[in-house]
């Protein structure tokens, strides 16, 4: 899972919920621009750029479709005590579209299910759009040597078992 949509009903605030029902609700059909919504989500400007003037790539998005990610990604958290597979979870440092805690929260329900094969990594110059980044050769490297062997230690050094912190340590104020 790159970058693992997280963003579900439980994970958006009242207000957040509120707006988004009635929008789905009463304007399904309008369009959003996706490409002004969304934050940085590579380094890679190229890829970007192709992208964005690519008449194939989906630039606007209908809320109703939206909305019905949402429900899906929902779906996905209530099933997650069902997930019995190897599981390998990447996540970058410089993600702006998916929070730590909702990694974190992620990270820890599937640890608590103890079972074998699963791993997380963290990528300290990566984004939301990890496989796209500029160093989307480590993390295809990573994902490479795990599906040979998701027992064997990352290439890049960064797999550790799910379960442990993905937020940064808050600063202490210093007096």
């Amino acid at each position: 899972l790159a970058a693992p949509g997280l963003r579900s009903w439980q994970t958006l605030s009242p207000l957040e919920r509120s707006a988004f029902w009635l929008a789905a609700h009463t304007a399904p059909w309008k369009e959003l621009d996706s490409w002004a919504l969304t934050p940085v989500v590579t380094d890679n400007q190229a890829f970007m750029t192709e992208n964005m003037e690519d008449p194939l790539v989906q630039g606007d998005i209908r809320i109703d479709v939206f909305y019905g990610v949402v429900r899906f990604m929902d779906r996905a958290w209530t099933s997650l005590d069902r997930l019995n597979l190897s599981t390998l979870v990447l996540y970058g440092d410089k993600d702006l579209v998916i929070p730590c805690e909702l990694v974190e929260r992620f990270n820890i329900g599937l640890a608590a299910q103890n079972r074998p094969g699963r791993t997380y990594a963290q990528y300290p110059n990566g984004y939301h759009l990890l496989l796209w980044d500029n160093e989307a050769d480590r993390v295809l490297d990573d994902i490479a040597s795990w599906i040979e062997s998701p027992d064997t230690p990352l290439p890049s050094g960064l797999g550790r078992p799910l379960g442990g912190p993905v937020c940064p340590a808050p600063l202490k104020a210093v007096s």
